[in-house]
């Protein structure tokens, strides 16, 4: 499970639904992204990166240091 990607998306209150949405990809691929590590294209971790404003190590869980980055705010999924 991608414990940290999880707690960014719960803390937004933002739904498994809405995540996907977002990202223009399928619910159920989403679910098993972020419950049990499957692999999604890097443009998609990128944009998980880029939109709770971290980077992809924190995504992927290779970090637990939650560091905010300043991507640029025309984020595209």
């Amino acid at each position: 499970m991608l414990e940290n990607l999880t707690k960014l998306r719960e803390s937004r209150n933002i739904t498994v639904q809405q995540m996907a949405k977002l990202l223009e990809m399928d619910e159920t691929d989403y679910l098993l992204f972020e419950r049990e590590g499957k692999d999604i294209a890097l443009e998609k971790v990128i944009a998980l990166a880029r939109y709770f404003h971290t980077s992809t190590d924190y995504i992927l869980d290779f970090t637990d240091q939650l560091e905010r980055h300043p991507w640029r705010d025309d984020f595209r999924p």
